[in-house]
């Protein structure tokens, strides 16, 4: 949790947005993932969340879902995920890596089980859409007990109450979803996300990543000049999927870096 909080403590004090970039492991292969994970850091991610394939992501569009697909005929699993952490470590890469995916392959898996080896692999923390605020106790004091992030989410149709409940269980950072619906592309950024951010930060003083959707770098741009974070995901496993895993890690690198230059602004936050 420590490496999350000075993500985005680094990225804060040279006024911008801390970059987050999301692969879904074993897509198109398990080396494509590494590839594309070493070219984003080279172009500037501050963290990686890479996705645990499922065969019923309810909050992901069709690019993840397609994605998804892909990683699972080649038979990519929980475990399958946690060596890419552990590969990713050794390679040497230190930006904090969370693990996105949804609460049947970590049942599967084993909460405990599943927190010690994490902690092996070298992940940071959890996003799980999936889990409702009122289970997600029993998980977050596992995975603070492994010194594990529990990143929690909160969507524009959040009710204030609700809101002060995720956010005196979430660690590591809140991710904010941009607009209701699933993730993928969109044509443009809500204007009332600023309002909707400000009302958060009413709340709590934690970092605010906001993600689904964004896939611009005019897009990511307008985002970080109100939320602590850009997650963009959808637009890369795009990309991903139209090529070779190696060719897709070049072209992967060029967009990132064209959309961490656009986020290098002085944001509004204090």
């Amino acid at each position: 949790m420590n490496q999350i909080s000075e993500a985005f403590r680094v990225a804060k004090s040279e006024q911008r947005s801390a970059l987050v970039a999301y692969l879904t492991a074993g897509c198109p292969s398990l080396k494509g993932t590494l590839l594309s994970a070493r070219a984003a850091v080279e172009a500037g991610a501050d963290m990686l969340e890479i996705g645990v394939p499922f065969s019923d992501p309810l909050a992901d569009g069709k690019v993840l879902q397609n994605a998804a697909q892909v990683a699972l005929k080649n038979n990519v699993n929980v475990s399958a995920c946690l060596d890419v952490v552990g590969t990713l470590r050794d390679s040497g890469i230190k930006q904090p890596i969370l693990l996105m995916g949804y609460l049947n392959p970590f049942n599967s898996y084993g909460l405990s089980r599943l927190a010690t080896d994490a902690v092996r692999a070298g992940v940071n923390g959890f996003v799980i859409p999936d889990l409702p605020i009122e289970h997600a106790p029993m998980w977050s004091d596992q995975f603070q007990k492994a010194g594990l992030a529990n990143i929690s989410f909160v969507a524009p149709t959040t009710n204030e109450s609700r809101i002060r409940q995720i956010a005196e269980q979430a660690t590591g950072f809140i991710y904010c979803i941009a607009a209701n619906g699933v993730t993928g592309p969109r044509s443009e950024v809500s204007d009332d996300l600023g309002r909707f951010l400000s009302n958060i930060r009413r709340i709590t003083w934690k970092p605010l990543a906001v993600g689904f959707g964004i896939s611009t770098p005019q897009q990511a741009h307008s985002v970080s000049q109100v939320a602590d974070g850009v997650i963009v995901g959808s637009a890369l496993m795009q990309i991903l999927l139209s090529h070779s895993p190696e060719r897709g890690a070049v072209e992967l690198k060029e967009f990132l870096s064209r959309m961490a230059q656009q986020m290098n602004r002085l944001p509004a936050f204090s």
